[in-house]
């Protein structure tokens, strides 16, 4: 009787450990200031949608506003050209762009920090 209650109380604290990891499907990436309205939004991957294609990988994303009325969902395509990552807008290769080479800061940081995060979800 022992052994069957011990067995229990282990599965029950097993389940309860390993439910937050499936239950997270967007995962914090980065926050966006938009500098002349003062706009916060929160960008989210959706970690079932990343999927890699060889050198390349897309991924969903859900864009939240803090202090406006914004709730979009996007996608963002990555390849991985001349050594470089690059974020392929509109999942057009011939409009890459290296991360390192987008002149506007913000756009910048968000598509690096939605790459960052989304890199350690693969």
């Amino acid at each position: 009787m022992k052994k069957v209650a011990l067995l229990t109380m282990f599965l029950l604290g097993a389940l309860l450990i390993y439910t937050p990891q499936v239950s997270a499907q967007e995962v914090y990436a980065v926050t966006e200031t938009h500098p002349s309205s003062g706009k916060i939004t929160d960008h989210y991957i959706i970690t079932e949608t990343i999927q890699e294609q060889g050198p390349a990988f897309g991924v969903g994303v859900h864009s939240v506003g803090k202090n406006y009325s914004h709730n979009d969902y996007w996608n963002v395509m990555y390849a991985y050209i001349d050594r470089k990552w690059n974020w392929v807008p509109a999942g057009n290769l011939a409009l890459a762009i290296p991360i390192d080479k987008i002149d506007e800061p913000m756009l910048r940081s968000v598509i690096y920090g939605i790459f960052k995060t989304a890199r350690e979800y693969m």
